[in-house]
């Protein structure tokens, strides 16, 4: 099991990780500072970055994140990016704040959110097709139960099904 550290900002807690020997670290395309201020890490060719879109918290401001820009900031990180990474598809996360989402807009958040992962993976992005429950239940993502779930940042995202074969997951972490 590999865990990947959030929030790393602070150059001491960096010297700190680095002495202890971390190399998986998570930044999220919502804090776009959060690249610059880890650049030694996205340098390292002994690291692993995931990239994770920010949706939720994009969402929680009343926003959104375009899949396209989303695609575009992922071309220039791997660019220029001498580390592993491995990207965390654009989820939609259905509804509005403070007020539950219909079992519509899950369905819709459902397939747009299966669309944004066919977007990346056509772009050529390294993406991992997820979307957040309990926003949306896995009946309504899934074609049959899920195979893993994983827990970022004390949210549970589960892998899709359809068209996987042998998750991304599997080969990659």
């Amino acid at each position: 099991m590999r865990i990947y550290l959030a929030g790393v900002r602070d150059p001491r807690a960096k010297r700190v990780c680095s002495e202890l020997g971390v190399r998986n670290y998570l930044l999220s395309f919502a804090n776009q500072r959060a690249f610059g201020q880890n650049s030694d890490v996205l340098e390292n060719p002994e690291c692993r970055v995931m990239v994770d879109s920010g949706a939720f918290s994009v969402w929680n401001t009343g926003r959104k994140i375009d899949v396209k820009k989303y695609a575009d900031f992922a071309h220039k990180l791997m660019a220029h990016a001498r580390c592993e990474l491995i990207f965390v598809n654009l989820d939609v996360i259905p509804g509005r704040k403070n007020a539950p989402a219909s079992s519509y807009e899950r369905d819709i958040s459902s397939e747009q959110s299966f669309k944004n992962w066919e977007y990346l993976r056509a772009q050529g992005v390294p993406s991992m097709g997820v979307f957040l429950w309990p926003f949306v239940e896995p009946k309504q993502a899934l074609d049959g139960p899920p195979r893993k779930i994983y827990t970022a940042r004390g949210s549970k995202f589960l892998l899709y099904r359809r068209n996987f074969g042998r998750s991304y997951l599997d080969l990659r972490f």
